[in-house]
């Protein structure tokens, strides 16, 4: 079920707007605000805290995971494009 309400707010960003969500807080500055993005139909920049250099390196890694999930048949071939529709982010479809 989450991965349901996960695929269809991803493509539908619009319908996160005016929910009437429970308003919890972490006591992370950075996840509460990430969490308020997301309640607004905002895509969290996850990357904002990190320097351009450990930035640099997750997006690496995260290329090279997905690559490999391709070539192990775990994920469908998809655009490496996101809702952001950047080089940098990746997509997972089950």
């Amino acid at each position: 079920m989450t991965e349901f309400f996960e695929d269809f707010y991803e493509k539908n960003p619009d319908e996160l707007k005016g929910l009437d969500l429970m308003d919890i807080e972490t006591g992370d500055e950075l996840i509460d605000k990430w969490e308020r993005e997301i309640e607004q139909g905002f895509v969290p920049n996850i990357l904002e805290d990190l320097t351009p250099e450990e930035g640099g390196r997750l997006r690496k890694w995260s290329k090279r995971v997905y690559e490999l999930k391709q070539e192990r048949g775990m994920i469908g071939i998809d655009d490496p494009q996101s809702v952001l529709g950047t080089e940098n982010t990746y997509r997972e479809d089950f």
